[in-house]
């Protein structure tokens, strides 16, 4: 998908009037710039926007959850979260906060995220694509717990 995506941008840097205009600032080759904006593993795009996405996904879970509780308890309890700014903060605060701990203790501690990288880069050298599906239908069974929890609750209430 990022080659997808980026193919745009690197057809647009091999240009010779963009690679002279970025030879004035005294870069000689953007591509590898790009490259490396999107791919160094401590400041990437994709690097963060892996912990953003896997703090969502913790924050999705844990509604799917808040979800089933309604449902359970038997009646919607999300009135009493969104009464005041007070209480849509604490509920804020209730689902970020876990979710940013979890994030920090298993990803960003200590950078295990950098080694979670390479084992992965290591082991699964050829087989990417089948991890890669692996990973997207992880992502995909998230979005249709939280989808899911909202059913059961519509129906449920």
């Amino acid at each position: 998908m990022q080659n997808m995506f980026s193919y745009p941008i690197m057809f647009l840097l091999k240009n010779d009037k963009v690679k002279k205009q970025y030879a004035k600032r005294g870069v000689s080759n953007p591509e590898a710039v790009v490259k490396d904006a999107l791919n160094n593993p401590r400041t990437g795009t994709n690097s963060i926007m892996a912990g953003i996405h896997m703090g969502g996904l913790l924050v999705m879970l844990e509604y799917s959850i808040f979800n089933i509780i309604q449902v359970i308890v038997g009646k919607s309890l999300i009135q009493y979260f969104f009464k005041d700014a007070t209480s849509v903060i604490l509920f804020l605060i209730v689902f970020l906060v876990p979710a940013g701990i979890v994030n920090y203790f298993l990803l960003f501690k200590e950078d295990k995220y950098l080694r979670y990288f390479k084992k992965f880069d290591k082991a699964f050298k050829g087989k990417s694509s089948k991890y890669g599906w692996l990973s997207f239908l992880i992502v995909l069974s998230f979005l249709l717990l939280i989808v899911l929890s909202f059913v059961v609750l519509v129906k449920a209430i």
